[in-house]
């Protein structure tokens, strides 16, 4: 390389790296401009300020070079794994957002850095190679682990479904087998002496045993109702049926659910039954009503009841809300958005908004399914 060339690149990789703060300001006003979750978790931002730094780094060492730094340069694997740490709760999407703004950010720089410097346009496009292969690198990173990461959380709410399934058993069946048994026991000691107490016992102890029989039903149905089958529809229907108080609740779903891939539906019906539960356990509402439409990018569901509403905010800091958390992290795993609104002896509503990907089999064109359930 003749030397003023060299001279030129070493001018260009001292502009870039004196640029450097500008360049992580501008980054971060652009993950804000398109509202990236990246920019509001101030760990997670600190994770992508280090990675954009090591980025920046192995430009400014390969316009210091004139030549591509050798790969045991460019990605130190330790900074590969920590940037992967760093998002695996967040949907690859985001990844690729945030990587493909950093390149923009820091490839309209390395283009200032070369104007009207000599063999520009070869070094450009050494430049774009570098960039595009670091950037990746650490893109391909990020989402590694979010596979890793979403399998455990659905594996967790598995377990956490399972735990809830042995606390109904205990807590209802159990309890009202072992008082039913009591009651029997009662019934023996005052069969012969005092057959009218007896008799009362015995009644009793009858009545325990079929609210016992009437909730084992309704735990075997939601054992075999953890998947909906087919759609969230016929699911919901399922459901209801199999539980004492499902027809205060009224469904209607419009749009077709073949534009809702396996995984939403399922996480969707797990939603809604989650909502319903806590209708049931706690609203003391008279009517309910889920709404779900589906268009081919977006599953809105709104679920309303007019029961005895709460304080969000004072149930949430009570850490009283298992149900509600667990509602919004299925949503946020499915880069959905969750609203709650509820008012004390007004109701509750709560809705949710949840993109989709592209379907395979366009039924744009055609009618929606439209199923009311009118109870």
């Amino acid at each position: 390389m003749p030397r003023s060339t060299g001279a030129a690149v070493t001018s260009a990789a001292d502009y870039l790296d004196s640029r450097r703060a500008d360049i992580l300001r501008t980054y971060r006003a652009g993950l804000r401009e398109i509202g990236s979750v990246l920019d509001s978790q101030e760990d997670t931002w600190q994770e992508l300020e280090r990675q954009a730094g090591q980025v920046i780094s192995v430009c400014v060492a390969t316009l210091a070079r004139g030549v591509p730094v050798p790969d045991r340069m460019a990605s130190d694997p330790l900074e590969l794994i920590n940037a992967g740490r760093a998002v695996r709760h967040l949907h690859p999407i985001e990844a690729l957002r945030a990587n493909s703004l950093l390149f923009d950010v820091i490839m309209a720089e390395i283009t200032k850095a070369l104007d009207r410097h000599p063999n520009s346009e070869d070094l450009l496009g050494t430049m774009a190679h570098v960039l595009n292969r670091s950037v990746n690198q650490r893109a391909e990173a990020m989402m590694t682990g979010y596979d890793a990461f979403l399998y455990r959380r659905f594996k967790d709410g598995h377990l956490a479904e399972r735990r809830r399934l042995a606390r109904e058993i205990h807590d209802h069946i159990s309890n009202s087998v072992s008082a039913a048994l009591r009651g029997l026991e009662l019934y023996e000691i005052y069969r012969d002496n005092a057959p009218t107490v007896a008799a009362d016992r015995f009644d009793q102890a009858r009545a325990v045993l079929l609210e016992a029989l009437s909730a084992m039903h309704s735990t075997i149905a939601e054992l075999r109702m953890f998947n909906p089958p087919g759609t969230v529809a016929s699911g919901l229907q399922t459901f209801l049926a199999s539980v004492q108080n499902g027809g205060m609740v009224d469904i209607r779903v419009t749009g077709n659910e073949c534009w809702l891939p396996v995984e939403h539906r399922e996480q969707i019906f797990v939603i809604i039954r989650e909502a319903l539960r806590n209708i049931f356990a706690h609203s003391h509402a008279t009517r309910a009503t889920v709404r779900l439409d589906v268009t081919p990018h977006c599953a809105r569901v709104v679920i309303e009841d007019e029961g005895v509403g709460f304080d969000v905010a004072t149930v949430l800091a009570q850490g009283r809300s298992h149900g509600l958390a667990s509602m919004h992290e299925r949503t946020e795993l499915l880069c959905g958005r969750m609203r709650l609104a509820s008012v004390p002896d007004v109701g509750t509503v709560i809705d949710l908004s949840i993109p989709l990907p592209p379907c395979e089999c366009d039924h744009e064109d055609q009618p929606g399914n439209t199923m009311p359930r009118q109870s």
